[in-house]
């Protein structure tokens, strides 16, 4: 359940391995986190065979004083 450590704020950043293939169904990539979570784009690999993959920070939230 690692959506549970990035609700929490436990993740710095996130690689989301895209491949090119069309699911009838399967799992969501992350549960119902309560909130956005802002992200940041770090940068984005092409690789020859389709594959894409495309690393993000995830942005802490800036708390008032």
């Amino acid at each position: 359940m690692p959506y549970r450590f990035l609700a929490a704020g436990l993740i710095n950043d996130i690689t989301i391995t895209i491949i090119p293939v069309i699911l009838g169904s399967g799992i969501p990539l992350f549960a119902n986190l309560g909130s956005d979570i802002p992200l940041k784009h770090i940068e984005t690999k092409n690789y020859d065979f389709g594959f894409v993959q495309v690393t993000y920070e995830v942005e802490k939230p800036i708390i008032p004083s």
